[in-house]
């Protein structure tokens, strides 16, 4: 079954009748003896209206104290149906709760209270001893990401990746490899640490040569230990080529409309305000021309 909030009767109430709405429902109760974090995980349907809103919570005590996290901040009126896994400090409680919680705030009797909250397939479960896992990464050559590059503007390559402990131990020797054109552990992160659901961010440069060639470069995640979820883990790889004369910003495909927001530079997208590209000079070259492509729908003249 499922369970959920039906707010459709207060969604156009007859006048006077709405009024502020906070309800929810919970699990029994659950021993977390020996164990300081759990993961819940849930499927949903959701959408939003006016100023309802949703939270999953944690109770050690008996109902008196709560860990909340808000969800579902950013979904609008068109709705979602997607899948939510979160972790929450349980703190060895031998009798803690989960409970989904609706609320709405409003009692404008114009507007109403809201659709409601949908919630299936519920899971909790504690962690798994060593579980790395990759939050977000990129790489960048001051600021841009470059297809092809000329052996004149060659330059150091810098990959980050944020990643996050979900395990209950604390990880070591966690490290980013660079593997290039199957060279494993080409280039290395420096090692560190990581808490149980601590976050920290690798790095590693890798020095393109000024050689004509392509050069493969795959990322890996490296620890100490055997990691229980290889899934969680997995890194983009990226293709190079250094040549003569060209340099491309074109991610080495044929594009009909550059998008203009996919560059970033720390990992934070860069929006363009213009027609073109800022490429890196970073030796003296004779510039001889310039590919380039208009925008689908441009008038030309």
């Amino acid at each position: 079954g499922v369970g959920f909030f039906n707010g459709v009767q207060y969604l156009i109430p007859s006048p006077g009748t709405a009024a502020p709405q906070n309800t929810w429902m919970q699990t029994e109760a659950i021993d977390f003896s020996g164990n300081a974090h759990a993961e819940i995980s849930f499927n949903q349907r959701y959408r939003k209206f006016n100023t309802d809103s949703t939270y999953v919570e944690f109770s050690g005590d008996g109902g008196t104290n709560w860990t909340t996290i808000r969800v579902n901040i950013n979904v609008g009126t068109s709705g979602l149906q997607e899948n939510a896994t979160m972790v929450f400090p349980v703190g060895n409680a031998t009798a803690g709760v989960f409970r989904f919680r609706w609320q709405d705030t409003s009692s404008a009797t114009a507007t109403g209270s809201g659709y409601g909250w949908a919630i299936d397939d519920v899971s909790i479960k504690t962690l798994s001893d060593f579980d790395l896992a990759r939050v977000d990464s990129d790489y960048s050559v001051v600021g841009y990401q470059y297809s092809r590059v000329p052996t004149a503007q060659v330059a150091p390559m810098d990959f980050w990746s944020l990643v996050k402990n979900q395990g209950s131990t604390t990880l070591t020797g966690v490290k980013l490899a660079l593997d290039v054109n199957g060279t494993l552990g080409t280039v290395e992160s420096s090692a560190l640490s990581l808490a149980s659901i601590a976050a920290d961010t690798l790095k590693a440069s890798y020095n393109l040569p000024a050689t004509v060639g392509n050069y493969s470069i795959a990322q890996r995640l490296l620890l100490d230990q055997a990691d229980d979820n290889l899934a969680n883990n997995t890194l983009p790889s990226y293709e190079v080529e250094v040549t003569d004369y060209i340099y491309s910003i074109d991610k080495g495909t044929t594009y009909t409309e550059y998008p203009l927001t996919s560059l970033s530079v720390g990992g934070v997208p860069v929006v363009i305000d213009g027609v073109g590209m800022s490429f890196d000079t970073y030796a003296d070259q004779v510039l001889y021309g310039i590919d380039f492509r208009l925008f689908a729908g441009t008038t030309l003249g």
